[in-house]
This record gives C-alpha cells, sequence and structure tokens, in this order.
C-alpha cells in the first residue's frame, strides 16, 4: 500500500490534515481523546492560534506516538495547562484534571522555563492568549498540588510569593 494510499483510507475514518510551515499533519477528529479536534479547533483563543499552536508543538516534540509515516506530539505544555485550569474554574472538569494541570505545569517548568517555578502574570498571559479562565484561587490550588507533588512551587503567586 502506498503511503497516499495509506492516508485516502485515513481520512475516510475521520483523519483531517493540515498543512503549514513544517509540512502536512495529520490528525484524528475523536472528541475525546486528543488536543486538536473539530470541537477543540473551533473554540475561542485556539481557531486564531491553530498555525502557532501546530508549530509549537513540533517544536516542542514531546511524542506520543511514532510509527512510519505518523508522528504524534503533545499539545504545547502551557495550553494543555491553562485549558485544564479553565475547565476546572468552568465546573466541567474532571476529576483527574487537577493532577493533569500539574503535570503538564511540570513539564513546561522542565523544558521551557529552566526548571523555574512560573510568575503568576505568564500564567495568566496564557490563560488571556487561549481565552481561558485561571482565578488565582484555582490557581492556588493547582500550586498547592503541585507543591505536595514535587516539593516546591509550580507558580510564583504575587499574593504569596514562594514558600519557605
Amino acid at each position: 500500500m502506498t503511503e497516499a494510499a495509506l492516508w485516502k483510507g485515513l481520512e475516510t475514518k475521520g483523519y483531517g490534515q493540515h498543512t503549514g510551515q513544517h509540512g502536512q499533519f495529520y490528525f484524528h477528529f475523536q472528541q475525546r481523546a486528543d488536543w486538536l479536534n473539530k470541537a477543540t479547533a473551533r473554540m475561542p483563543g485556539v481557531v486564531e492560534h491553530i498555525d502557532s499552536l501546530v508549530e509549537a508543538a513540533v517544536a516542542q516534540d514531546a511524542v506520543l506516538f511514532r510509527q512510519p509515516g505518523l508522528k504524534v506530539v503533545a499539545a504545547p505544555w502551557e495550553y494543555a495547562f491553562i485549558k485544564k485550569v479553565s475547565r476546572i474554574t468552568q465546573g466541567t472538569g474532571r476529576q483527574y484534571d487537577a493532577s493533569d494541570a500539574v503535570a503538564y505545569l511540570h513539564q513546561f517548568i522542565a523544558t521551557s522555563n529552566r526548571g523555574r517555578p512560573v510568575k503568576l502574570p505568564t500564567v495568566q498571559d496564557w490563560g488571556q492568549r487561549y481565552k481561558a479562565l485561571c482565578p488565582v484561587e484555582i490557581l492556588q490550588q493547582i500550586n498547592d498540588l503541585y507543591h505536595r507533588t514535587y516539593g516546591t512551587d509550580g507558580i510564583l503567586l504575587a499574593s504569596r510569593g514562594a514558600r519557605r
């Protein structure tokens, strides 16, 4: 089977494609499992940033799955984090969303922030950029869970600063 025939078959099974600066990417449009699906792509804060989200994900290169001719990468850590925070804030969060947010924040800190906690204004900028709710009270709860998990703060909250 040729690569073109393989991709044609994938398109009939709910896969779509995006052509950008880094080449052609295929995404599976499954409502619950992936970060760039039809529903996500239409969300405010995402639709206007699709190209930069794809480019950031490719640059981040956190590979979730690889097979000849197919590489699936994670959403940018800051995007994944702020969307989890927003979902918790809206009351539509799931039981695992807080721990997911902590894991995404930890990945961002480890790979993009030189191991240092993220400043509150930076997190608020993410919220603004992706039109995601991020109240300080929820960020405090996420930071408390981060501290319990990793023994240090993940977010430098202006009202409290770093823990001693």
